[in-house]
Parts: structure tokens; C-alpha cells; sequence
């Protein structure tokens, strides 16, 4: 009997990637950036950095950064289709929605960049008769149980009286009657101080609508280890670029955390936990502080974030730091896309003066390096 190795995906699998980046002009075609806009639907963004730079960034953040706001609203899958909303939001403007659902038990919608996607048990998926295709839920792998629907709203041919879309409409209303519970953030929305635009599509269905804030989660005096990579891993980038970006990350997320084991005064019993610091001869104290964002916040006010706060950072000091950690909806059972974090490293101390004066004699641009995680796997 043949022993083929099959794909596992029950696995999370985490892709580090280690580059440069250049502060005052970022290309959307690379990472860090191109990291950001694959992941549509996020729902909490974490900053973590020093405690010295938290005052200052804040300052730029509340004057530069764009305000985000998103809405609560019960709507049934055909309102999507009819008036002022299918016209205004889907053809002409541009809006994200995600519904209420576990990926791979219930019904779960998604609209963005003018495509639909339906998430359907097998059962309503042929009730509606909408062509899809099978996807994992992750269980057994040939017993196929979930499909999913997938439909530019924008063609052309997407309009009422012509056969797909009437389809669509019909399916609506016959196999998909019941309302749900959805977010919605309209990325073209104007500028305004009041909560909700009484003239908007929206406004009809009486939505509740929230103004994202920034919250300062904690800040902590944590051990912080050298987070520039060592020599070796990076002119070998194989065993030693993987335990230095798992190290980095794992303390990243027990920053993240709280946790006291990352914290000066730890005495905690070997016997219940071993770890420590990376490098923990070389460490140094710091006051470290963890920003956060909620809600549903789309890939492009996130890619300003990032954009801002390296720009404002790197201004500030060469030896400046942070870590942005983005946890994304989950919309299947098995996702492409579940988190990201990117970590802009500091100037290593020593060469951080002659680095800089020679960029200047050169007349060339700073580069910064950066570090990116991305997980992916069951969601």
C-alpha cells in the first residue's frame, strides 16, 4: 500500500520573513505593506513599544490618523440587492461587511471589493441553487459538507433583469430569508463628527454605530532581549533565523500577554515553567506599552497606522522599536489568513551612528529592517 503524505491541514503554520524597508517611501507591492491589504477583515490591532515613545506617537496618531468607524446592523442577505444600498455602497462606493456565524457550522456572509461570499452548509447550498464549490471544514477530508459562493456584485451583468443576478435575487428569497447580524464599515464614508450620516443607505435599518479609539492596554516594566538579528542568521538564513525570529516572536507574545514571566523581578518555579528571556545575559529593562484598536477595521486604515507610526518612530530615534500584531475574522473553518505581525527592528546601537552618517555622505535613503510573521491554518 502506497504511503502518500497528505496535506495536513489541521496545522497552524506560521511564515516569518525578514527584509529592509525604506520609512519615507513604502511600496504596497512588498511586505510589510502587501501583508496588511491581503487580510480584509481584522478585528484587533495591538501596538507595542516603548513607553518613551508612546506620549509622542500618540500626539501624531490623533492629528494624522484617519478616524474608523463601523456599524451594527440586522439586515437580511436581500437588502444588499435593492435601492439606494446595492447602488451607493456596492456599484459606485465601496463598503466591508462580514455577518454573525462560526465558519464551518453556520451560514456566514462577506462582502468586499464588491464580491459576495457565502459560506453554506451543503443542505442550503443546493436549496439556492448558486453554483460553488466545496471547501474544508476541516474534518474528514473527502466527505465534502460546506460550500461556498462567490459573486462580483460589480460586472456589469450584475444588475436586475438579466438571469444571474435574478438568480441571486430569487435565492435571497427563497433559501436565505433570515436576518443576520452584521458589521459594516463604508471605506468611502465622509468625514463626519456625528456617528451616523442621516442621509447614508444604512440609516434606514437604524444601525448602531462606533468610533474605533485607541486603548492603552498596559505598561510594563519588561525584560526586552537584543532584537536585531545576530550575524549569523541573517548571512545564513536557516537554522539560526529560525530560532531567533521564534524567540522574538514568543516574547512578543507574552508581552502582548502581561505575563510575568517576561518581567524583571519573575521568581516563578522552574518546575512550572522554564522559559526566559532570549538572551537573557544582554537584556535590558524597559517600560513597554501595548496600544490597542477594536472593532472592524479595514486593511487600509491599518496600512496608514503602520505607515505613520514608522515614519514618526524612525524620525524620532534610530534605535526606536515596535511590533504591530493584527488578528483577523475568521471566514472558513480552514483560513488562508488568521493573524500577522510585523516588528520594525531597532538600529543596532554600535552602528547605528555610522550607518547614518553614511547614508547622508551618500545622499541615499535609510533603510529599516523589519520582521514579518504570518499565521495561517485553522482558524
Amino acid at each position: 500500500m502506497f504511503n502518500f503524505k497528505g496535506t495536513d491541514v489541521s496545522s497552524t503554520k506560521c511564515y516569518a520573513t525578514h527584509g529592509f524597508t525604506f520609512p519615507e517611501a513604502q511600496s504596497t507591492r512588498r511586505r510589510p505593506l502587501s501583508t496588511i491589504h491581503r487580510q480584509n477583515f481584522t478585528h484587533t490591532v495591538d501596538l507595542i513599544l516603548p513607553e518613551r515613545l508612546c506620549k509622542g506617537l500618540e500626539e501624531h496618531l490623533n492629528s494624522k490618523l484617519s478616524k474608523v468607524k463601523y456599524s451594527r446592523v440586522i439586515l437580511p442577505l436581500t437588502c444588499l440587492l435593492e435601492g439606494d444600498f446595492f447602488n451607493n455602497y456596492i456599484k459606485t462606493g465601496n463598503v466591508l461587511m462580514i455577518s454573525e456565524g462560526r465558519p464551518g457550522v453556520d451560514r456566514v456572509y462577506s462582502l468586499c471589493d464588491g464580491i459576495l461570499r457565502l459560506e453554506l452548509p451543503k443542505d442550503i447550498y443546493e436549496r439556492t441553487g448558486l453554483t460553488g464549490k466545496p471547501i474544508s471544514d476541516g474534518g474528514k477530508k473527502h466527505s465534502k459538507v460546506r460550500y461556498v459562493v462567490e459573486i462580483n456584485l460589480r460586472l456589469p451583468s450584475m444588475v436586475h433583469g438579466r438571469k444571474g443576478f435574478e438568480r441571486l435575487v430569487w435565492a435571497c428569497n427563497r433559501a436565505l430569508v433570515e436576518p443576520v447580524t452584521w458589521l459594516v464599515c463604508d471605506l468611502n464614508a465622509p468625514k463626519m463628527d456625528t456617528d451616523v450620516d442621516v442621509d447614508a443607505p444604512i440609516a434606514v435599518h437604524h444601525p448602531v454605530t462606533t468610533t474605533v479609539q485607541a486603548a492603552k492596554m498596559s505598561t510594563d516594566l519588561v525584560l526586552v532581549p537584543p532584537l536585531s538579528p545576530p550575524d549569523d542568521a541573517t548571512s545564513h538564513p536557516g537554522y539560526g533565523f529560525q530560532d531567533y525570529s521564534v524567540e522574538v516572536h514568543e516574547w512578543l507574545g507574552l508581552v502582548a500577554l502581561g505575563s510575568s514571566r517576561v518581567r524583571p523581578n519573575d521568581s516563578i518555579d522552574p518546575y512550572l515553567c522554564r522559559y526566559e528571556v532570549p538572551d537573557l545575559a544582554n537584556s535590558r529593562e524597559e517600560q513597554v506599552t501595548r496600544l490597542q484598536w477594536r472593532g472592524l477595521l479595514p486593511a487600509k486604515w491599518i496600512a496608514e497606522l503602520y505607515s505613520l507610526t514608522v515614519k514618526t518612530l524612525h524620525d524620532v530615534s534610530p534605535d526606536a522599536w515596535f511590533a504591530l500584531n493584527a488578528g483577523a475574522f475568521e471566514l472558513s473553518a480552514v483560513t488562508e489568513s488568521a493573524a500577522y505581525t510585523i516588528m520594525l527592528l531597532p538600529y543596532d546601537a554600535d552602528a547605528a551612528a555610522t550607518r547614518i552618517e553614511q547614508n547622508k555622505k551618500n545622499n541615499s535613503r535609510q533603510e529599516r529592517e523589519y520582521l514579518v510573521w504570518e499565521m495561517t491554518g485553522i482558524s
